[in-house]
């Protein structure tokens, strides 16, 4: 069974605003990578110290929350380290719907040039 795709907007616009979306979303990838970078330098200086209220936070610090399957250090470090990847993906994905639906209107139109010459 087909479906109907109806594009109210210029494809060409649309390409582009999800291009530049791609590309806020890259540079939201590499920003939260050096917050990560960051986030672990001070980790491994153990700012929190070493008497019992330190002691007490890191613990705290790589106890897996309810609900989880990892330590919320581990959480951290997972989600900044995808950060910014779904709307890579979707904004690449929309460039390439564009394109093809740019392809298949195009075949279409000369398709049906085509018939009415005929």
């Amino acid at each position: 069974m087909g479906s109907f795709l109806d594009i109210q907007d210029d494809p060409n616009q649309v390409s582009g605003t999800a291009a530049i979306l791609r590309s806020m979303g890259t540079t939201f990838q590499s920003e939260a990578q050096t917050i990560l970078g960051d986030i672990n330098a001070v980790n491994a200086e153990r700012p929190w110290g070493n008497d019992q209220y330190g002691q007490a936070f890191e613990q705290t610090y790589d106890v897996v929350p309810e609900g989880s399957d990892v330590p919320l250090r581990q959480v951290v470090d997972e989600g900044l380290g995808r950060a910014g990847e779904g709307l890579v993906t979707s904004a690449g994905k929309t460039v390439l719907a564009m394109t093809e639906y740019q392809g298949v209107d195009e075949d279409n139109r000369a398709n049906i040039n085509r018939a009415n010459l005929q």
